[in-house]
């Protein structure tokens, strides 16, 4: 079978790795760091090759044609307004066209994005990353925003939360995986500005 095959391959490759019986790579009383040098020598290689003989699967597709997925965690007790899916939708709904005109999943390693936002006690900067999901395609990531601030909240500040903590997740994302990100990030830039002015207002 082909898993048969590839075990002896493996092997056959290790005893390429192994020097003959009468000879010696180290001295004739080597050196702790000489051994262990060694021995991380062949792991490597043996782990290249099991990786190379491992198939990759090709990625999959989405059951729908939707490029941003989001949904929305609590960490706390918290009640939120019950206007949060209308905010989820407003904001995908809005994003969703500038990721693909932007170019953002072009040649990309994933099809969509999946966010999940973390109803906690801070306003993160950055995404949390998962592996992709090469059987739907979607890269996941999650971010967390304080509840505090959609306490009694309106729908258009709950849009405003969330579109910010979105927005910080695909430019992240979009710096890592080397994506097209300008249009993304000069809406995020208007938005910090204008949310560092209302906060200023409010003082």
């Amino acid at each position: 079978t082909n898993r048969v095959a590839a075990e002896r391959s493996l092997r056959r490759a290790l005893r390429r790795l192994r020097p003959p019986e009468s000879a010696c790579i180290f001295s004739q009383n080597p050196s702790r760091w000489q051994l262990v040098f060694g021995m991380k020598t062949r792991y490597k290689a043996t782990e290249t090759l099991s990786l190379s003989m491992t198939p990759q699967k090709p990625i999959g597709r989405p059951p729908h044609d939707r490029k941003l997925g989001l949904c929305g965690v609590s960490l706390t007790m918290a009640r939120l307004p019950r206007d949060d899916m209308k905010a989820f939708r407003c904001v995908r709904d809005e994003l969703e066209p500038l990721v693909i005109k932007s170019g953002y999943l072009d040649d990309a390693p994933f099809v969509w994005v999946t966010i999940a936002i973390r109803f906690g006690v801070k306003n993160e900067q950055e995404p949390h990353y998962q592996r992709i999901n090469r059987k739907y395609g979607d890269l996941p990531l999650a971010i967390e925003v304080d509840t505090h601030e959609l306490l009694g909240a309106s729908l258009e500040s709950m849009t405003r939360v969330l579109r910010r903590a979105v927005l910080i997740a695909l430019v992240h994302a979009g710096h890592k995986y080397q994506r097209p990100v300008q249009p993304l990030e000069a809406l995020l830039q208007s938005i910090q500005s204008d949310f560092v002015s209302s906060q200023s207002n409010v003082a």
